[in-house]
């Protein structure tokens, strides 16, 4: 398919150090947060790394984690 992909991954906020600043098991007190540091901050870091031009985007979410879908 001649893809260039890119892992991303979160090297400021392990599982460990979550759980130390944030307490255990943030993902169900506030999934905003967590998402936020687990998703969205690694994903602009890598973007802003790479600069894409143009740029293409996938994203989801499983069917049990919102209401929404």
């Amino acid at each position: 398919m001649g893809l260039n992909l890119h892992i991303v991954n979160n090297l400021h906020w392990s599982a460990a150090r979550i759980e130390a600043v944030h307490g255990e098991a943030l993902w169900e007190r506030d999934h905003v947060l967590y998402g936020k540091l687990t998703k969205v901050e690694p994903m602009a870091a890598g973007l802003n790394a790479l600069d894409p031009s143009p740029l293409c985007l996938f994203s989801g979410l499983r069917a049990g984690q919102t209401n929404t879908r």
